[in-house]
């Protein structure tokens, strides 16, 4: 089987249908952090934000590195022209650090250590769901597909979908110029260029679409650190749902079966138990990660006990990857309800 580095996405889209009747899904949180490595006030405002953020761990964080105010930052010399367009594409050019939270442009003057910045906006619905697979391909390109997927119904027609690629955690050689030590979720290039682009959304209940786009990589990337976060907004800018990968396996030999159907759950959502049918293997490895890429629960499954106990998870969306016999299968996304 051809070898590709894959993985599903953390997200609440699968080939398999989630629900049998429409109904609207949890929105994901983005915050979009605009900071600076020689920045003094940012050293000091962007530690009590952090502290902030690891108390929401479903909300999904992009760094970006503007140019302004200081163009020297190692970070936005590596790619100044893509985070200065995102930074314009707000109006808040020219001074850091700024956050801008489901499209929400936050006041210079907001504490962020306030957790009404993400309490505010957490709970939220939307009539779409999305999912991402990260790949990568050949020596050279990272690609993004990106599905959308309506669940419910909805006036909308068209939106506006963003997508970038993130390395987890960037600790420069010299050491930031402001004193932070390290740099988290960086942004290092979109999949579409310096603005979103329009997509046409599903028109029915059911209905799904697929946008596909590769990026060069760059010899600073550290690959196993890298995510794809997609973006999706209304003319206004306003948040509709949101996504983002896992992280690229570090392991260079493990083949991805491309036969989606090799993970079928039920019941789907589930409340205590999640079933896997047809186990593609007589003991597996499992992984469930939650939307923000971290693994809550892991163990083995087998054709005596092909089932999952996840009545201990906090009511969410999570994807079940599964592994064995030297392979690493198509993951499948599932609600707990």
């Amino acid at each position: 089987m051809k070898t590709i580095f894959k993985h599903i996405a953390i997200a609440v889209l699968g080939l398999n249908s989630f629900y049998s009747h429409a109904q609207q899904v949890p929105k994901v949180v983005v915050a979009e952090h605009f900071t600076n490595t020689w920045c003094s006030i940012c050293a000091s405002k962007n530690p009590p934000f952090f502290a902030n953020l690891a108390n929401f761990s479903q909300v999904l964080h992009v760094a970006y590195h503007p140019s302004a105010p200081y163009p020297g930052c190692p970070l936005s010399m590596h790619n100044a022209s893509e985070a200065d367009a995102r930074t314009n594409f707000y109006g808040i050019y020219g001074g850091t650090p700024r956050v801008v939270i489901q499209g929400n442009v936050l006041g210079s003057g907001t504490s962020f250590a306030d957790p009404n910045i993400f309490s505010s906006v957490s709970g939220s619905t939307s009539s779409f769901v999305m999912a991402v697979d990260l790949s990568r391909i050949g020596t050279d390109s990272l690609q993004a597909e990106i599905r959308i997927r309506k669940t419910d119904t909805s006036s909308l027609t068209s939106a506006m979908l963003y997508a970038v690629a993130t390395e987890d955690t960037v600790v420069l050689a010299s050491g930031n110029a402001n004193g932070e030590p390290r740099n988290y979720d960086v942004f290092r290039k979109s999949f579409v260029g310096n603005a979103s682009i329009s997509v046409t959304l599903p028109a029915a209940v059911g209905d799904s679409i697929v946008i596909a786009k590769r990026i060069a990589t760059s010899s600073v990337w550290v690959l196993s650190r890298m995510t794809a976060t997609a973006m999706l907004q209304d003319a206004n800018k306003v948040a509709i749902q949101a996504v983002r990968s896992a992280k690229i396996p570090q392991t260079s030999g493990i083949d991805v079966a491309n036969n989606t159907d090799l993970i079928e759950v039920y019941p789907n959502p589930a409340t205590s138990q999640l079933f896997i049918k047809k186990l593609p293997s007589s003991t597996m490895r499992y992984q469930m990660i939650n939307l923000s890429g971290s693994v809550v629960s892991n163990g083995e499954v087998d054709s005596s006990l092909s089932f999952i106990a996840v009545d201990q998870l906090p009511a969410g969306i999570y994807v079940l990857s599964l592994s064995g016999a030297g392979m690493m299968y198509r993951s499948v996304s599932f609600v707990k309800e």
